[in-house]
């Protein structure tokens, strides 16, 4: 079953048309109905979602009844302030162990808001990000990991590349180095 295709047909709508609600090319249409592309930006999932009117989450091929509504949960400690902040005050919040799949009761996870476009835009500002903070050893990081690091008193997101050949660390941005 393909939700995007299944719901355009539905609604009569050819993918050019779809193409011109959404703001994307019929190809780019042609392919997330074919699967090539596999990930698709948060403001297309919005957009797509309002023209074939349907939930994102059903996009994602998500349907909320699929979690129980008093499944088993755990508590998390929730900062409200921005990842850029000072972390000192936190509330907990209860979210189900079905959501939270491999992290889930985890005392090493918190959860912190995204203060900015962060990766370049891949983690859209007010985010909430899951952050496990049991990973310190750097050793632990594969390339490619998204980190969360403290310097000069700032809180950051991006990736983590082992530059063995240079013999240093990198931070970067998905494209674009952004200090050594």
């Amino acid at each position: 079953m393909n939700v995007i295709k299944d719901n355009r047909l539905k609604l009569n709508l050819t993918m050019k048309e779809l193409s011109k609600k959404v703001g994307v090319s019929e190809a780019t249409i042609s392919r997330w109905e074919s699967g090539d592309i596999a990930n698709m930006k948060q403001n297309h999932i919005v957009a797509l979602a309002k023209a074939l009117d349907i939930s994102p989450l059903k996009l994602l091929n998500y349907e909320m009844e699929e979690i129980e509504p008093y499944s088993e949960s755990s508590l998390y400690k929730m900062f409200s302030c921005s990842i850029s902040a000072d972390i000192t005050q936190y509330e907990l919040i209860s979210i189900s162990n079905k959501i939270m799949e491999k992290y889930s009761g985890k005392k090493e996870i918190i959860l912190l808001k995204v203060n900015g476009d962060s990766m370049n835009k891949v983690i859209p500002n007010g985010s909430i990000i899951v952050v496990d903070t049991s990973q310190k050893n750097l050793t632990t990081f594969k390339n490619g990991d998204i980190v969360v690091f403290l310097q000069n008193k700032e809180y950051s997101i991006k990736k983590f590349y082992n530059d063995t050949e240079h013999q240093k660390l990198r931070i970067q941005l998905l494209q674009q180095q952004l200090m050594e």
